[in-house]
């Protein structure tokens, strides 16, 4: 799954519209998400692939667990518990934080889809 991909499975997931346009000039564009209510403040670009706090909203809205792994020397397991509590199999490891919330978030999402 690409990067572009995940970021619009988030989106859909927290219940934003977003639209691929160029920040800097506000036409269609592969370059980034930009959420259209948002062209006007300060950050209307989707990425929480980058964006700490956009990433925590994530984690917040799906109460995703977070651990640091302890056999390695960095990274983070990631995991999804179900609606009713049950661990449903989405479980990532990632040394960046934010990708492994985002590819957790869009496994998600696209198992949900299917």
């Amino acid at each position: 799954m690409t990067d572009r991909e995940m970021l619009k499975l988030c989106a859909d997931a927290m219940d934003i519209s977003v639209q691929l346009l160029s920040p800097e000039t506000g036409f269609p564009s592969d370059d980034h998400y930009v959420i259209p209510a948002m062209c006007a403040g300060s950050n209307p670009t989707y990425d929480p692939l980058n964006d700490d706090a956009q990433a925590m909203a994530l984690v917040k809205k799906f109460c995703i667990g977070i651990d640091p792994m302890a056999e390695r020397s960095c990274g983070w397991m990631v995991t999804y518990y179900g609606d009713d509590d049950e661990r449903i199999g989405v479980r990532l490891h990632n040394p960046n934080l934010n990708r492994a919330i985002v590819e957790c978030v869009a496994k998600m999402q696209a198992d949900r889809l299917e």
